[in-house]
């Protein structure tokens, strides 16, 4: 079967091939039925109750009426079980009902029409050829076993059929529509062209557009300039017909998107909205345009078309409950979020966005409700917890997120996250060692794991092993030489410790390169070269590291002791004294203290000596 028939014109074959409505109309309709369509009104003479009429073996003599009445009943059993979706169920009350009706075209075209829904190709074509013998005139079958023959690709007697109607009934759409596209899946392109412009050119054949349309999906298939001029002007005449016709105004779109103007594609289909809309083919297309775009205004109208006529979709409201958040309308989204957990609890992943909201929206305990109902094996499940300990640490129960992270491992073990916050959280409570155990065990499990190794690395030196420590932070290097938090650490504490100072500097430069307006980094730079005794160069890096960070304790001790050497002692003065108005630690706050005490009786602060 070629792109043709699968991607387009054949669309036009199958439709209702398998659907459970019937066709049938009243007893005195123009094909003669005798049967009407539960679906739409169920005029069918079943008796009081649902009850079958009495049973006719009693009698010797068979009364047309009770055989009618036999027929009815089932018939409508049959379309009662078929609204229900039960085929199977169906199909046994339509074949009852062909034992008092047996000669009856459209129970058999129905009785067809089940067969197909139930994947029963054989047992389909027999009751559609049946429908035939029995009433050959008929129309609604012979469209059927037209329809048959064509998914079977017996494409000639699927034709035979379509001419038989249109032997009849010369203007009959679906007829005219299918024998086109027989020929374009035939491969006899020429031949449908020149079938559906003779349609066109008929007076007495009122879908004159559809004619255009696959006119145009026929010239489509070149994908070449000429081909899609013709397939352009096809959709444009198709349009005139019918200019609230959607599916050609989405063609012609798609082959200006082939032709890489996108802009004009949003035109002629937002255009088309505003006219004729809302249309919600139109709508699928024009919310990933959108999407795509960030124009999420826009995209939130499109996305309430598709709401309106799809209201059990929840995928739709969870995409506009998104919208809501990037465009930072929190009630709304979480309003949309909160009716989706409604419906389905379970869904985990609405659920963490609730928590989201909340959070952003600086509602902690609903985040963290939320996020504790996140279960262990949800994608989700790792950012869940690090969130709630990290929430539970904003509204300063630090205890209460070590116990959610602790409660996370417990969970699952594997996620590495975990024991990367776990170490933050016990460097917060001065918990050292217990973070330097930790992270051994995690290193040890985690092989080259390049976080975990810096984390053990840093509590290392807060342990005051530093030797552990520098090889911490070489064996991350060893892994990632861009690792810019090792390199700054590696090089700052070789500063301190004053050795490997030329190498340190080389370290620090590459740490800057790598992130240039780090304040940290700039101070690492400036206090390496202030220890290598460059002191004019040093004073402007730690001017620049002050002027990115002032708030920092360390960074403005450090350029108060390069002003000190650079005999500047008011500066230096005044950068102790900034720096301890952001100092916590009480030791510190004395040394700093020392510091500005010295420089007002002109000695050298204490640890310069």
């Amino acid at each position: 079967m070629n792109d043709f028939l699968k991607n387009t014109v054949f669309v036009i074959l199958m439709p209702l091939l398998i659907s459970g409505c019937a066709f049938l109309k009243k007893r005195t309709g123009e094909d003669g039925s005798k049967y009407h369509s539960a679906a739409f009104n169920d005029k069918n003479s079943a008796p009081q109750w649902m009850a079958p009429p009495k049973d006719l073996s009693k009698s010797s003599k068979l009364d047309p009426t009770q055989m009618q009445t036999q027929a009815d009943f089932h018939f409508a059993l049959g379309e009662t079980y078929s609204l229900a979706g039960d085929s199977e169920k169906a199909i046994e009350e339509f074949r009852l009902t062909l034992i008092y009706d047996p000669k009856s075209a459209p129970v058999r075209t129905r009785l067809a029409k089940e067969y197909l829904r139930r994947g029963m190709l054989n047992e389909a074509i027999e009751q559609a050829e049946e429908a035939v013998r029995h009433d050959a005139k008929g129309v609604p079958q012979r469209i059927l076993l037209g329809k048959i023959y064509a998914n079977l690709k017996l494409y000639d007697k699927a034709i035979e059929q379509y001419r038989v109607v249109l032997e009849t009934k010369p203007s009959h759409k679906s007829a005219n529509l299918f024998v086109g596209a027989i020929l374009a899946e035939k491969g006899e392109l020429q031949k449908a062209i020149a079938h559906f412009t003779n349609l066109t050119e008929q007076k007495s054949f009122e879908s004159k557009h559809l004619a255009y349309y696959y006119m145009g999906k026929i010239h489509q298939q070149k994908m070449d300039e000429p081909g899609l001029d013709k397939a352009s002007r096809s959709f444009e005449k198709s349009l005139k017909q019918n200019p609230g016709f959607e599916d050609a105004v989405i063609a012609l779109a798609k082959i200006q998107l082939h032709r890489k103007n996108k802009s004009k594609a949003i035109k002629t289909l937002s255009q088309f909205q505003k006219k004729y809309g809302p249309k919600e083919k139109v709508s699928e297309i024009l919310v990933t345009f959108y999407m795509d775009d960030e124009k999420y205004d826009e995209a939130l109208a499109q996305f309430e078309v598709l709401e309106a006529n799809r209201e059990e979709d929840l995928n739709i409201k969870m995409k506009i409950a998104l919208i809501h958040m990037e465009k930072k309308d929190f009630k709304k989204s979480a309003d949309y979020l909160k009716s989706i957990l409604i419906r389905e609890p379970k869904l985990d992943k609405v659920r963490f966005y609730l928590a989201a909201v909340y959070e952003e929206t600086k509602n902690y305990d609903e985040a963290i409700k939320h996020f504790e109902k996140i279960p262990a094996m949800s994608q989700y499940y790792s950012e869940s917890v690090v969130h709630t300990s990290y929430l539970y640490k904003m509204k300063g129960d630090v205890e209460k997120a070590v116990a959610a992270i602790e409660k996370g491992l417990k969970n699952r073990s594997d996620i590495v996250d975990f024991y990367t916050m776990y170490a933050s959280l016990l460097d917060e409570l001065k918990d050292y060692k217990k973070a330097v155990s930790m992270l051994e065990k995690a290193t040890e499990r985690f092989e080259g794991h390049t976080q975990l190794t810096f984390y053990l690395g840093s509590m290392y030196d807060k342990i005051g092993d530093s030797e552990q420590s520098m090889a911490s932070m070489k064996k991350v290097l060893s892994l990632d030489e861009n690792h810019v938090q090792a390199l700054n650490y590696l090089a700052y504490t070789y500063a301190e410790k004053g050795i490997e100072l030329d190498e340190a500097e080389k370290l620090v430069r590459k740490a800057l390169e790598l992130t240039p307006e780090d304040g940290y980094i700039m101070d690492t730079l400036g206090w390496v070269l202030y220890k290598k005794g460059e002191i004019d160069k040093a004073v402007p890096i730690l001017e620049k590291a002050y002027e990115l960070k002032n708030s920092e304790s360390i960074i403005a001790e450090h350029l108060g002791d390069a002003y000190y050497k650079y005999k500047l002692p008011e500066k230096a003065k005044k950068m102790y004294m900034q720096a301890v108005k952001y100092e916590s630690d009480t030791q510190t706050i004395q040394k700093l203290q020392n510091k500005i005490r010295s420089l007002s009786g002109e000695r050298q602060p204490a640890s310069e000596k």
